[in-house]
């Protein structure tokens, strides 16, 4: 008796199972904690040049009063103007060399003095307090401005190394002490992250914590689909995503409540506590532990699951074929994937699709500030979107299939991009970047369910972690594509959405899996969306199918 089976005894989706399902759903909202935390960790403060020799200058002189009237004041004498007047320069200062030392308040003739950089390091807003963002604190301004782009591209790049290490080790040692021991690394380097004093320690801590936050969304989401029957696993796929997107909008609101970047990120790391306590409340993957022989913790599984749910237990203990469920021992290669013409044209236009995906909807989520509205505000409406988004890509995919919805999500994410360039910034320009981050995130919820239903068993898996690297591989990216707004501010979303449409159409070029049963071979996945040919006979019609 299989797993499967005896879930029909002791119920598909029970009461346990939905409380065990819930819990893990909570676990999952510390992942956009930390995943989305540095949008409101390096809230841009305005800055400029610090010169030494102009703190010599008495404030009465200037007919000012100490304090912010004062710095602002001095600001004027040393500071040039930018080039259309409407601002001061943050790089660039007069070069005084005791120009100003004997100043009696008379107006400096300042178009005979040299400009020079940030020699003596920068003042910055007094209005700001301290720890109100990295960026002055770390002082991420000038030549260093591009250090926050190059911290987000190596936490991600940890995060899709982490993604293998994740997979290794749930798989390795049981789902439930993968998210106790990654919980537990969260808590202390999240919580180090709030002592920092340096830049590279700050960079290097978060490193640690982003593959185990990312890991606290996928091993809930595997042991919630291992608990429950294989009809019920798009439902339990797409509700997590729900609490996904709810931890992203607590993100922005207690970036609202909580200026100070440091007790933001105490505050956002703290849950991690409350997963370790609540490691009782959730159970060990049935499956995981047939798959590993441990038979008889199995059993004590099952029985809870048949007590929780008010079922009677089955007759199983004496069974020696329910030591396993039926896994079939095949060769999983590269070879295996790339062996046909098609396989690999699917793969690719997948590949592509999956990096389009992460590098549009970072892009975006990233940008929050940059279209005229506070930050925080920013975020909170992208967030919110995702809400509707996962309710569309549920609907779409029980009703209207896979490939034309993917396509459409495509398409009007990357023509919202585009569009976004030529919306003065603003309301309107805001509102059409939120449809583009809709469809974005719908995409995202689809592609999951699309892609597994490409690939055969046997390469299944295999499929979705090549996919998958493709993803982080954008995550990695898509900083830099951000640093392109410091030649044209347009830059990223345009980018972005060149990529979303040409991954619109390669969607075109894939079969629908809408009522097509799941493929169980290659020849299958082959067959999907056509009509099946008679098998080869000869070794010259064999060459001739193996082309396809």
């Amino acid at each position: 008796m299989d797993f499967e089976e005896i879930l029909t005894h002791i119920g598909k989706f029970g009461p346990f199972q939905w409380r065990v399902y819930l819990v893990l759903c909570c676990i999952s909202l510390v992942t956009p904690f930390h995943l989305f935390s540095q949008v409101f960790f390096a809230k841009p403060v305005d800055h400029w040049c610090y010169d030494s020799s102009i703190d010599a200058i008495n404030c009465s002189v200037l007919n000012v009063t100490d304090g912010i009237e004062c710095i602002e004041a001095k600001r004027n004498l040393y500071i040039p103007r930018t080039a259309d007047g409407d601002g001061f320069e943050k790089c660039q200062k007069y070069q005084l060399d005791g120009y100003l030392l004997d100043y009696d308040g008379a107006d400096a003739n300042t178009s005979v003095i040299a400009i020079t950089g940030c020699d003596d390091g920068w003042v910055y807003d007094p209005r700001v307090p301290y720890g109100y963002s990295i960026i002055s604190d770390f002082e991420l301004v000038c030549h260093r401005r591009s250090l926050p782009q190059i911290a987000m591209s190596i936490f991600f790049f940890t995060i899709m190394i982490g993604v293998v290490f994740n997979g290794w080790i749930s798989d390795r040692i049981g789902r439930l002490y993968t998210i106790l021991i990654m919980s537990v690394v969260v808590c202390v380097s999240g919580s180090a992250v709030c002592i920092v004093k340096s830049f590279w320690a700050y960079v290097i801590l978060r490193s640690i914590c982003g593959p185990c936050v990312v890991g606290l969304f996928s091993v809930p989401f595997v042991l919630g689909a291992e608990l429950v029957s294989s009809e019920s696993r798009i439902l339990t796929g797409f509700v997590i995503e729900y609490f996904f997107a709810i931890g992203y909008v607590l993100t922005a609101v207690l970036a609202e409540f909580i200026q100070n970047w440091r007790l933001l990120q105490l505050t956002l790391t703290l849950p991690a506590l409350l997963i370790i306590a609540s490691i009782p409340l959730i159970v060990e993957s049935p499956r995981w532990l047939l798959s590993r022989g441990h038979n008889q913790r199995a059993i004590t599984v099952i029985k809870q699951i048949a007590k929780g749910n008010r079922k009677k237990m089955p007759d199983i203990s004496q069974e020696p074929t329910f030591s396993q469920t039926k896994v079939v021992d095949e060769k999983i290669t590269m070879r295996e994937l790339f062996r046909h013409r098609t396989m690999v044209t699917r793969t690719l236009i997948l590949m592509v699709a999956w990096l389009t995906n992460n590098i549009v909807y970072m892009v975006i989520s990233f940008s929050a500030g940059a279209f005229g509205v506070n930050v925080i505000v920013g975020s909170l409406l992208l967030a919110a979107v995702e809400i509707p988004a996962n309710t569309i890509a549920m609907v779409t995919v029980k009703y209207l299939g896979r490939r034309y919805p993917q396509c459409c999500m495509f398409f009007t994410a990357g023509a919202a991009s585009i569009l976004s360039r030529f919306i003065p910034i603003g309301g309107w320009q805001i509102a059409v970047v939120v449809v583009s981050k809709l469809a974005i995130s719908a995409s995202f919820n689809t592609i999951f369910v699309y892609t597994a239903e490409l690939y055969p068993t046997s390469v299944r898996g295999f499929s979705l972690s090549i996919c998958s690297m493709m993803a982080r591989v954008g995550g990695t990216i898509f900083p830099f594509i951000l640093l392109l707004a410091d030649y044209w501010q347009h830059f990223p979303l345009v980018i972005s959405g060149i990529l979303a449409v040409i991954s619109g159409i390669g969607i075109l070029l894939l079969p629908e899996t809408k009522m097509a049963a799941l493929p169980a071979t290659i020849e299958d996945a082959l067959y999907i969306g056509r009509k099946r040919i008679p098998v080869p006979t000869s070794p010259g019609d064999e060459e001739k199918t193996n082309e396809l």
